[in-house]
């Protein structure tokens, strides 16, 4: 039997953590195995999705640790806590990511309606950027402005700054290693260069 839809389950998450499993007093479920809390007023968002057959409670337990060690002070205000797939594969896609982004966007809603992208930073950068916010928001006429630079040094929308991430970027011998890691099309990445040309 194969296992419910992310819509099946609908947005209470279905199957739940038993209540000794369960994060606590505070968290809001959004979707199948995806729980959020606001936990101060910065607008900085952490997402901890948990490895293989992790539960939802750890997750939810290493986010809060985060924002209470370090991340609190660098402006995080949204933590989103994603328990582990049940196969090592992912082959049953039960997670709730799709309640996860439709949330994530009731955090930005301005995102919807951007007209231009500026990127300071690699050409490659810059239209992978473009092509992904093309391709997740279905706006084929967001213009891109593009300043080179070495690396990643800013990023904004319509002429606001997008505060970039804490610390420092991974090695590009650490990202191509994760890519080879990967055996399957990635639909995403797909739609991004697609609509580059847009």
């Amino acid at each position: 039997m194969p296992p419910p839809s992310n819509d099946e389950l609908g947005a209470a998450g279905g199957k739940e953590d038993s209540p000794a499993e369960a994060p606590g007093p505070g968290w809001t479920g959004i979707g199948y195995g995806v729980e959020y809390q606001q936990v101060n007023t910065g607008t900085a968002i952490v997402i901890a999705y948990g490895g293989y057959t992790a539960h939802l409670s750890y997750s939810a337990g290493w986010a809060s640790e985060l924002v209470d060690a370090k991340l609190g002070g660098e402006g995080v205000g949204h933590i989103y806590a994603v328990q582990g797939p049940r196969d090592a594969s992912y082959a049953a896609k039960e997670i709730g990511n799709s309640k996860l982004r439709a949330h994530l966007a009731t955090l930005w809603p301005g995102i919807a309606d951007v007209g231009t992208v500026r990127v300071t930073g690699t050409a490659a950068q810059a239209w992978l950027l473009l092509g992904w916010l093309r391709s997740r928001l279905g706006r084929p006429d967001i213009g891109l402005e593009h300043e080179e630079a070495a690396r990643l040094k800013g990023v904004a929308l319509d002429g606001s700054p997008v505060p970039l991430p804490p610390g420092d970027p991974p090695a590009p011998s650490d990202v191509l290693s994760d890519e080879l890691e990967r055996f399957t099309r990635d639909p995403v990445y797909e739609a991004a260069v697609l609509a580059t040309s847009g």
